[in-house]
């Protein structure tokens, strides 16, 4: 008896589902205004680096003890006032969301000295007493990138 030819579209595997993405979080916007590395947060959390890259990439999902003990990390590492919530919903890359702290950890040192002051007298400008005022950029280290002068020191003003 003959053999019936199979439709075209059987001999076809079907495409891979598209792999799910879980719910964004800004980890890695986050640990990257610190110095700290996949590896050093991984470490310090007790999971792998692996897990850690899946998790900042939305292939993994976070759970909140992941998220309490990444904050604790990164809390050491120069974001003393980070909260899970913040990693969770605040982009510190976005001028609309981001503290000023944060951007000012960007610039170089005599560069955050005329931004506090800068920051002063607007203070000043709108009758507020700033002569007493704590600098209001953070004084840890800046992002692993930051750039030096020519001779490679950083100047001092």
């Amino acid at each position: 008896m003959a053999r019936m030819p199979s439709p075209p579209d059987a001999d076809r595997q079907s495409p891979k589902p598209a792999r799910k993405r879980y719910t964004p979080s800004f980890l890695r916007a986050w640990r990257e205004l610190t110095p700290a590395t996949q590896d050093d947060l991984a470490e310090a959390i007790g999971v792998t680096r692996i897990h850690v890259s899946n998790v900042e990439r939305g292939v993994r999902p976070y759970t909140q003890d992941l998220l309490e003990r990444a904050v604790a990390y990164l809390r050491t590492q120069g974001l003393p006032s980070l909260t899970p919530a913040d990693v969770i919903g605040v982009n510190p890359e976005s001028p609309d969301q981001g503290d000023i702290a944060l951007w000012a950890r960007k610039l170089s040192p005599p560069h955050r000295e005329a931004a506090t002051d800068m920051l002063r007298g607007l203070a000043q400008a709108n009758g507020q007493d700033a002569s007493h005022a704590q600098p209001v950029v953070s004084t840890a280290p800046a992002p692993k990138a930051r750039r030096r002068g020519r001779s490679g020191r950083r100047r001092t003003s």
